[in-house]
């Protein structure tokens, strides 16, 4: 398990609590939350996924999954209520994660149990040494099957954990972005969105996706042609990892969101 402490934001009543990541086999977003994604860019290599949900009776968690990080340095994740180009101040910190990054430079973290105060996140910095990156975040409410803006999901494959994002985009397209970690190296993995819940055989595949020599770690991210009807319809992701260890079929949620414009 890799290190990491969630403290206090310093001026706020809340505490953020600290308890185990484990890999989740599956998950379902819900209630209202927040992700940004940190893209490949020129001021920094770090890219990946940082997700919170949260609804009235359950704790709020965070996913993480970033690549690209140097190895083995400190860094912290800070949700803010401004955007990137404001100045930070602890009276808009939501909440701070700290963490370590692996030898591969990756940090993966699936269901950390935080309790914010504030619920207005707008940005998702990511602060190491004298390195600091930030992105919008984008508010949602789910699963939302006439939500339109996009999906999510998040699954353990083997001995690996994928993390999906697909956002709506114009002219019948979407945006597909997926991290994985802990794969043996050059694998290939495979995802289908499809139009039928776990347990069921679906009779549609809206989306299916290829990736060859996937490293241990990877941030990948493609177009791909999809409607809003079939965006719609998608109830799940069928996921192979194929590799000398593993080959069979998984099957994880596919959370629909509506976004919430502010």
């Amino acid at each position: 398990m890799n290190l990491f402490r969630l403290i206090a934001a310093l001026g706020l009543a809340s505490t953020l609590v600290l308890a185990a990541a484990g890999p989740a086999a599956a998950l379902t977003f819900k209630g209202t939350g927040f992700y940004a994604r940190f893209g490949p860019s020129m001021a920094t290599d770090v890219r990946g996924l940082v997700i919170g949900d949260r609804t009235s009776g359950d704790s709020p968690r965070l996913n993480v999954g970033l690549v690209g990080l140097l190895p083995h340095i400190e860094f912290t994740i800070v949700g803010r209520s401004i955007g990137c180009s404001g100045t930070p101040s602890s009276s808009n910190r939501a909440f701070r994660l700290e963490a370590m990054a692996d030898a591969h430079g990756d940090w993966f973290a699936t269901g950390i149990l935080a309790e914010w105060s504030r619920t207005d996140v707008h940005s998702v910095w990511i602060n190491w040494g004298d390195g600091a990156v930030c992105q919008i975040s984008l508010n949602f409410f789910g699963p939302d099957v006439n939500g339109g803006g996009g999906g999510l999901g998040l699954t353990k494959v083997g001995a690996g954990t994928l993390i999906l994002l697909l956002e709506r985009r114009p002219n019948d397209r979407a945006r597909l972005s997926i991290v994985v970690n802990g794969l043996g190296g050059n694998d290939e993995v495979t995802i289908r969105l499809v139009n039928r819940l776990c347990g069921g055989t679906p009779n549609n595949t809206w989306v299916t996706l290829k990736l060859t020599d996937v490293l241990i770690s990877s941030f990948k991210s493609t177009t791909v042609p999809l409607t809003q009807n079939q965006l719609d319809s998608i109830r799940s992701m069928r996921v192979r990892i194929t590799s000398d260890a593993e080959t069979k079929w998984q099957c994880a949620p596919v959370s629909l969101m509506a976004l919430l414009v502010p």
